[in-house]
């Protein structure tokens, strides 16, 4: 009987053994598969902050905690330096595999999803706003690519409507001109102004102005293409690039847009009813004369912007509430 604590190994040399009491390949996979397991369940759980909106732009905060304090104090976890916080502003509670916001009495309020909310059980992708401070929550397995997906989301988009950014549009009407002048391909600009709209900030406040403009740019989004760009470029302006269409079909589009702001009405919590209208100036690029590979994309582009806008105005200055064009209805 062989006493031997350790094991042969077939076709090595005598030195090369393994302890009897060395763990099966079976129990390796095992230990291997449940360490994996635990992994992807914590990695389920996790979730964070980024900064959209403030000074600590795209900084993420990793929500590791039971309880994390947000808010202006030297003890907050996320302490969040921006006008309108309150010391102790909010906090977000885990409970299982659930976050919690809950607002900490703060003075001017919590606002997700561009409504006031003192409880609010969190979602991936919600839209938190303490004072002047915009965050995204992200909660996703792959907790790094999700960050990832935000960063990019940041370079595109406008955070407030979820149209595409100024950055954005410019970068691909270039694009788009250039492919016009090569192929020939018929593109048509629009350009859409609330009217009046800091009258509405006045009377309504900030906040609800905000809500109107996600509002808006939703049912627009609503009429127009998917292959056509749409893009907030500042305050309550927006830009449209129609790709492959003339002026006559964006002109449908625009009386389109015209009719569906004027027929509703806007609201934001308790404010309801509250009406837009909308002034539009729209251009042909076939109304650019004698454009060629040669021009400069960028001063392209501005001549593009200059018709639409000479357009736009003329229609804000006759009253608001239509469209110019070339083409007469």
């Amino acid at each position: 009987m062989n006493d031997d604590k350790s094991t042969k190994v077939v076709g090595v040399e005598d030195t090369d053994t393994v302890p009897a009491d060395a763990p099966s390949f079976a129990q390796a996979s095992g230990d291997s598969t449940l360490r994996l397991k635990t992994r992807i369940e914590e990695e389920a759980g996790l979730a964070c902050l980024v900064c959209v909106k403030g000074p600590e732009l795209a900084r993420r905060y990793m929500l590791v905690k039971g309880e994390t304090i947000l808010g202006r104090s030297a003890d907050a976890d996320i302490r969040i330096h921006a006008a309108g916080v309150s010391r102790h502003h909010a906090k977000i509670v885990r409970v299982g595999d659930e976050f919690i916001l809950n607002d900490q009495g703060s003075t001017n309020g919590t606002i997700v999803n561009g409504r006031y909310d003192d409880w609010r059980r969190l979602h991936h992708g919600d839209r938190l706003q303490f004072g002047d401070m915009v965050f995204r929550f992200l909660r996703a397995t792959n907790i790094d690519a999700a960050y990832y997906d935000e960063m990019y989301r940041l370079t595109t988009t406008d955070d407030a409507t979820g149209s595409f950014n100024r950055r954005y549009f410019f970068q691909t009407m270039e694009r788009e001109i250039a492919r016009s002048v090569r192929h020939g391909r018929k593109l048509s600009l629009m350009l859409i102004d609330v009217d009046r709209f800091e009258a509405v900030r006045e009377a309504h406040g900030r906040i609800a102005g905000d809500a109107v403009l996600l509002q808006l740019a939703a049912r627009i989004a609503g009429i127009v293409r998917a292959e056509d760009v749409f893009a907030r470029i500042g305050g309550g302006e927006f830009c449209l690039l129609f790709v492959e269409s003339d002026d006559k079909g964006s002109r449908a589009a625009a009386d389109r847009i015209l009719q569906t702001v004027r027929g509703q009405t806007f609201s934001h919590d308790e404010e309801e009813g509250i009406c837009l209208t909308v002034s539009i100036g729209l251009a042909d690029f076939a109304e650019l004369q004698a454009v060629s590979d040669d021009d400069a994309p960028e001063e392209v582009v501005e001549r593009f912007m200059e018709l639409a806008e000479k357009r736009l105005e003329e229609a804000i200055s006759a009253g608001g509430d239509r469209v110019l064009s070339e083409v007469s209805v």
